[in-house]
């Protein structure tokens, strides 16, 4: 029996569902419409129970206590459905707990229910799934999107879909389920409609840095190229003839006089000016960054806040996060002119983590990327192996959308990753599951 049919049985036998929760906080102008149609205006005492829906207006801010001390925040603009919410102090193991974000932003800290029977909380979006494991997040839905940031404790977030039921209780636990964590730091979870699965990313307040201008005090040495200071009373070293002028009778008269023969001195060679170095390369448009120390020799990621200088984010994990340096050309979207490119592999780094098992290096042999910029597809095939688990091969493909980023995802499978505004870069990071194992990793590809 799905929620609604479950509340609509229960309003049927008690008349009125009984409250679950009390509104501790009212800001602007927000209401409740329960679930038999009726809307009331919320004040600071009302109750709230199963099937009620809480809408909140643009400066609209409300906070609800619920009967096991969990809290939940509704803030300006947001719509939250109190699908389901069965507790009780003496059974709190049979608890059962389901809110809906339709819109907007909320917050929710879990109580007794949710800290008790983990795996009976669920709070869905139109587009995603969370379970929890005790915590504090805010989840902000949108239309083509749902982002999630943990305070305290950890969530799982599954895009809905086969294998993820949003009549479900508790996380999903399909190939795209993918754990939030507070001890991952500021880490904002976001997915996006059409891709595979969510993507993790940096959360934190963007720093830009700046090269130090030189010190006005601090003079530069002397130039080679300078000129000298001419002494005036010198007399020049190079004469051979030296001729001095003297008045005679008011009549001007020139004496000379013979000097020793010295010979001039043979002109230095002009300097040689050695060639102006050449200019550096580029930097890198794309950049894989990683939180920790990465496992194997062949890792070529950088510490994310390296990876970060100059660049934005565009895809993560868990482990790693692809940064790209804005468009040259100040392009905000792919180029359907571009057509189909085909990309060269330039890197990939492979791990091997056998069930239960900690990663091992592997190896990424070659491999293949398209593009069509026009259609909004793409497609690839990489060659995977390992000593232990044998020789795989990753083949994959899914939409790319207007930023960039591209994604897809089976039952087994799964690569997630972004492409340069100008079709000249992209990267993609992986998993692949086999019999023993799974295959996980990144890539860097060149048109």
């Amino acid at each position: 029996m799905g929620a609604v049919d479950r509340v609509s049985a229960f309003a049927a036998t008690n008349k009125v569902p009984a409250p679950v929760g009390k509104v501790t906080l009212v800001v602007g102008q927000a209401t409740i419409v329960s679930s038999d149609g009726a809307s009331s205006a919320v004040q600071k005492g009302s109750s709230v129970k199963p099937g009620d829906r809480i809408e909140t207006a643009g400066g609209g801010h409300v906070h609800i206590r619920f009967v096991d001390e969990a809290l939940v925040s509704v803030r300006p603009s947001s719509r939250l459905i109190i699908e389901e919410y069965e507790y009780s102090p003496a059974n709190v193991l049979e608890s059962q707990v389901r809110f809906k974000l339709q819109t907007g932003v909320a917050r929710a800290i879990s109580g007794a229910a949710a800290e008790s029977a983990k795996e009976r909380f669920r709070l869905n979006t139109p587009l995603v799934a969370i379970g929890v494991r005790g915590t504090d997040f805010v989840v902000n839905s949108q239309l083509e999107q749902t982002t999630a940031h943990v305070n305290q404790g950890a969530i799982v977030m599954t895009p809905l879909g086969a294998g993820c039921q949003a009549s479900a209780l508790g996380p999903c636990n399909t190939s795209a389920a993918t754990l939030v964590s507070a001890q991952m730091g500021n880490v904002l979870a976001e997915y996006k409609d059409g891709l595979g699965q969510p993507e993790l990313k940096p959360y934190f307040v963007r720093t830009t840095y700046f090269a130090a201008a030189p010190d006005p005090e601090v003079r530069s040495p002397k130039s080679l190229a300078s000129p000298a200071k001419v002494d005036g009373g010198a007399k020049p070293d190079n004469s051979v003839i030296q001729v001095t002028s003297v008045v005679s009778g008011g009549v001007l008269t020139t004496a000379v006089e013979d000097l020793p023969h010295v010979p001039a001195p043979v002109e230095p060679p002009s300097p040689v000016i050695p060639p102006a170095p050449p200019a550096p390369p580029a930097p890198p448009a794309l950049v894989w960054g990683h939180w920790v120390k990465p496992t194997g020799s062949a890792d070529f990621s950088a510490p994310f806040r390296v990876a970060a200088l100059g660049r934005d984010v565009t895809v993560g994990g868990s482990d790693y996060v692809l940064y790209r340096s804005p468009s040259d050309g100040g392009l905000t979207s792919i180029q359907p002119s571009l057509g189909t490119v085909g990309f060269q592999l330039q890197q990939a780094h492979a791990l091997f983590r056998p069930w239960g098992g900690l990663n091992q290096e592997a190896s990424a042999g070659t491999g293949s990327l398209s593009i069509n910029f026009a259609t909004r597809q793409f497609q690839t095939q990489l060659e995977l192996s390992h000593a232990g688990a044998g020789a795989h091969t990753l083949t994959s493909q899914g939409v790319i959308l207007s930023d960039g980023m591209f994604g897809g995802a089976t039952a087994t499978q799964k690569v997630i990753g972004a492409a340069t505004l100008d079709g000249k870069n992209a990267g993609y990071m992986f998993e692949k599951n086999v019999d023993t194992g799974v295959f996980n990793g990144i890539t860097l590809w060149a048109r």
